[in-house]
Order: C-alpha cells, then sequence, then structure tokens
C-alpha cells in the first residue's frame, strides 16, 4: 500500500483512459458525496465537462450532504455540468433532460439514447457521474430486464468522448443476485473505497493502466477536505 499525497493522487487518476468505465464500490460507512465531489472538481479544474446521471433523485441526497458538511455545491449550477435525470422529483442543477422512470427496459434505453447524445454534441469531451444506478436495478422487476439493463452499460464503452464514473453501493446490491460481479466483469477499471481512522484507501481491484491495476492508494482525509473546501494540494 503507498501513502500518497493528494497531488499525488491527483496525477495517479489523471492516467484513466478514455473510453474507459469505472466502477467505484463503497459501503454505508464511507463517504460516497465527497468521492463524487472530488471527481466532479478534479474534472472542473482540468476543463472537462460533466455529465450526472442522477437517478431516482440521489444527487438531492449528495448535495444536502456536501452542504451539511459545509461544502459549496454552487458547481452544480456551472455551465459545464449537465444533469440527466432519471425519476425522481428533486430538480438540482442543470437540469437538460428528465426521464420518465420506465420499467420496460427498450423504452428507457431509448429515451436515454436521445438524452445521453443530445448532451454529448455540447462538447468534446465528457465525464460522466453516475448516481443511483444500484437503486434503478433493485426497482427493476425481473431478473431479465435487470440483466438488460446491466449489459446496456457495454453499449458506451470505448466511447472516446467520455470516461463514466458508476459511484455504486455494494451493500444494497447483495439484494439483487450476480449484480456486482457482471458489474465488475464489465467496466475497464474497479476501484473499492474504504474508509477508517480518518485515512481513505483508495484500492484498484483492476485497471487497463498498469500503474494503477492492482494498486492501493491511501490519503488522509483532512487533505481531501481541505482541497475541496478550496485550500491547495
Amino acid at each position: 500500500m503507498s501513502y500518497v499525497t493528494l497531488s499525488t493522487l491527483r496525477d495517479h487518476l489523471m492516467k484513466v483512459v478514455p473510453g474507459e468505465t469505472i466502477l467505484v464500490e463503497y459501503s454505508p460507512s464511507t463517504w460516497p458525496h465527497i468521492a463524487f465531489y472530488f471527481i466532479s472538481k478534479i474534472a472542473l479544474e482540468n476543463g472537462n465537462y460533466i455529465i450526472i446521471d442522477d437517478i431516482l433523485d440521489t444527487l438531492y441526497f449528495y448535495k444536502v450532504q456536501l452542504e451539511m458538511g459545509g461544502f459549496n455545491t454552487d458547481f452544480l449550477d456551472d455551465e459545464k455540468v449537465s444533469v440527466i435525470k432519471i425519476g425522481g422529483h428533486r430538480k438540482i442543477g442543470n437540469v437538460v433532460s428528465s426521464i420518465e422512470f420506465a420499467s420496460d427496459f427498450y423504452v428507457h434505453r431509448e429515451m436515454y439514447r436521445k438524452s445521453f447524445s443530445k448532451v454529448l454534441e455540447g462538447g468534446e469531451f465528457f465525464v460522466d457521474i453516475v448516481l443511483g444506478f444500484e437503486r434503478r436495478l433493485l426497482m427493476t422487476k425481473t431478473p431479465y430486464d435487470r440483466f438488460l439493463f446491466l449489459a446496456h452499460r457495454a453499449h458506451y464503452l470505448g466511447n472516446k468522448k467520455r470516461i463514466a464514473v458508476y459511484l455504486v453501493n455494494v451493500e444494497l446490491l447483495k439484494e439483487c443476485s450476480m449484480a456486482l460481479s457482471i458489474l465488475e466483469e464489465t467496466s475497464t477499471s474497479v476501484v473499492r473505497l474504504e474508509e477508517k481512522n480518518g485515512w481513505e484507501t483508495i484500492n484498484f481491484i483492476k485497471s487497463p493502466v498498469p500503474q494503477l491495476d492492482g494498486r492501493r492508494f491511501k490519503v488522509d482525509m483532512n487533505n481531501i477536505i481541505n482541497y475541496l473546501r478550496g485550500g491547495k494540494s
């Protein structure tokens, strides 16, 4: 395990490859809203556009948690941040498309394809952050439709105009048999977050980048929080 400074961690994260689909696994004891803010801030600082897939009001919960922790959430209104809202009723940020919750996979796929394609036309490169995907799976009635939603992620794999980051609660996924295994198999990178005694461990279970594959990085949470509040990295 490597103990790294925040700037070194950022350098490592910049090695991810355009076209990747990255699965970030977290448990309820970690801070997914901090990870979300961290990823968003790095993307914006590097001049990237952001798409947030807000599934079933997950973005609202992240925003509330950030604000209760004293963080500024104005970045959600940045002109480079677009929100595709899927289900739910709390509109946060620059919502460019609202997709009604559809249990039928084929209806959902077509509505999302149109929304996503329209947003991609507005910029050269996007970081697509998906929030609440595991909730979408829990709301899918049949194993077959659940598998279709899982497999559909591969449709965008390799699209050099975006990097996709799925933040998923692995405890909730236990309710969906084999879902986590399929998500891990169909992701190019799998990152596991662990927090203990003020240190955040970022574990790259797999990655196409040799310098990241199998590596574990440990960083002081206080440094991350200071950076997110405007301090130096």
